[in-house]
């Protein structure tokens, strides 16, 4: 999980994000950010991890949110 939330904090484009949302809001802005990134490691991780980890499907999504926001501020 740390290693594809690493990559999803590289590689989704912040400006990407605000072409398609306006700055008008930056909250919006960078809540749809966030939730990019989340969702890229999320589908990295369960891709991985399909079939070889129980309930993958189900808990990856909350647990990488966590991990990105402590990646982020650390």
């Amino acid at each position: 999980m740390v290693t594809s939330s690493v990559e999803a904090l590289k590689t989704v484009d912040f400006g990407t994000i605000v072409q398609k949302t306006g700055f008008d809001n930056p909250w919006i802005a960078f809540a749809t950010y966030l939730d990019a990134v989340i969702q890229k490691a999320t589908d990295l991780t369960i891709s991985k991890w399909t079939g070889r980890l129980a309930a993958v499907d189900v808990f990856t999504y909350d647990h990488i949110s966590n991990l990105v926001e402590s990646l982020r501020i650390d």
